[in-house]
């Protein structure tokens, strides 16, 4: 079988890195108060809550690695792929959020459903775009790691 690493244009420990970093921060997110559910009950991350309470303190935030990871994410937000002429379109969108650090947490989660669902083995993106979109969503992910203390908890210790 051929690995799924193998036509990426992307450094697969950089790939593992991010999964497992984001699959850790859903759970932190539900396992604080970043937690809804969906229409049957079952416990998925609140997106919404999380970019209406983080987006504005890891906007503020001045380190450098933010500052320039929000501000790549808003310049060349990730595309979403969206269903045209019975085919999945990769298609730009705009960012949903009120402010550049909402908007920032909204990309970090579409480069995680791109990469997860999406067609990132085909040749679509150019060079050294979809690396520096993960570098820049890891850097959001990690802001809003830095402002929570009850999630970065949650994220390292994975305590219930």
């Amino acid at each position: 079988m051929k690995s799924p690493f193998e036509d990426l244009q992307i450094d697969a420990a950089l790939v593992c890195e991010f999964f497992g970093l984001f699959a850790r921060f859903e759970y932190a997110m539900k396992a604080t108060k970043y937690c809804g559910t969906d229409r049957h009950g079952n416990a998925i991350p609140d997106w919404r809550k999380l970019k209406a309470e983080m987006g504005e303190p890891i906007a503020e935030l001045q380190e450098h690695r933010i500052v320039d990871a929000i501000a790549y994410l808003l310049d060349e937000p990730p595309q979403v792929q969206k269903y045209v002429n019975s085919r999945p379109e990769f298609m730009e969108l705009d960012l949903d959020g009120e402010n550049s650090g909402a908007k920032a947490i909204e990309a970090a989660k579409r480069v995680r459903n791109n990469l997860f669902h999406g067609g990132k083995h085909t040749p679509h993106s150019p060079p050294e775009r979809d690396t520096r979109l993960i570098e820049a969503s890891l850097a959001v992910i990690e802001a809003c790691l830095s402002v929570d203390e009850q999630l970065k908890t949650e994220f390292e210790h994975q305590v219930i």
